[in-house]
């Protein structure tokens, strides 16, 4: 039996591993999902499911390795789209390429996506900034939102025993990599992550990676946060007082090569804490 929990979402049990399972709505389509045992099929096909095979796999099954994948089918990749959609014509307000709008997808049923891992989230149509592993497993999403009510930008983690950075699946960890605030401006540098709201950095990352944090000088949390870096032996990119915009996009967007302004402006140890004292204005 399935409860309706969200607009065309129905939660209930699985008939194959007794887990949590959900049945929503895609076009005409009843669809079936459970994470557990990774199926994402026609509910039509487990409607008939009995006892006997539920018990089979119950018993059998050790350990199950859960693939978060299949939440992507309620979203559309942006190069998918006309260049009139405006989740499109947003993402080219910000200096996107065509190469970037493989890596960002649009949905009109964010709600839907919270609802299968239990969150309730404002805001059904969303840009999309999906997380992925090294393996191309989605362990995440963040979601901006571009109609109606809601917070300016939601985050789902769904397996939380993964660093919370988007961007891994594209990075080369064994160089010099960085690490900005937001996923949309790591987009915009060769080799990088963001941090999407976390406030340290695993010490295993220390020898390649460099800390971006945005360009606000009298922000006194962000100038806490970098001195706090550089302390524990990391690498922090220090503007340079001859360049305004606040973030990587908006370097872009101001004619400026991002790559090539972070890349002349590393700093590290005793030479670091220095430049930031210089650049501070609080």
């Amino acid at each position: 039996m399935f409860k309706e929990v969200a607009t065309n979402v129905f939660e209930g049990s699985c008939p194959y591993c007794n887990n949590e399972a959900f049945v929503y709505i895609k076009g005409e389509k009843e669809m079936f999902l459970c994470h557990n045992c990774q199926r994402n099929i026609p509910y039509i096909k487990v409607k008939n499911a009995n006892s006997s095979v539920r018990d089979r796999i119950s018993s059998t099954s050790k350990s199950v390795h859960i693939n978060f994948n299949s939440v992507l089918h309620l979203c559309n990749v942006l190069s998918s789209l006309p260049d009139i959609h405006p989740a499109v014509q947003y993402v080219r307000s910000r200096g996107f390429s065509d190469s970037m709008l493989d890596r960002v997808y649009y949905t009109s049923k964010f709600d839907e996506i919270g609802a299968v891992i239990g969150k309730q989230v404002a805001g059904t149509k969303r840009l999309v900034l999906p997380f992925f592993n090294e393996n191309d497993e989605l362990f995440g999403l963040q979601g901006r939102i571009l109609e109606g009510e809601g917070p300016r930008y939601a985050t789902l983690i769904f397996d939380e025993n993964e660093d919370r950075f988007f961007g891994k699946n594209a990075v080369d960890f064994s160089k010099q990599f960085f690490c900005v605030e937001g996923p949309i401006d790591s987009l915009f540098l060769e080799n990088a992550i963001a941090m999407a709201g976390v406030t340290n950095m695993p010490d295993k990352y220390k020898a390649n990676a460099v800390i971006c944090l945005d360009n606000e000088p009298r922000n006194k949390a962000i100038v806490k946060r970098m001195g706090k870096f550089l302390d524990e032996g990391f690498s922090v990119v220090i503007w340079p007082d001859s360049v305004k915009p606040k973030d990587v996009n908006d370097l872009k967007l101001s004619g400026y090569d991002p790559n090539q302004i972070v890349k002349d402006n590393v700093y590290s140890g005793l030479q670091g804490k220095i430049k930031l004292n210089q650049w501070k204005k609080v």
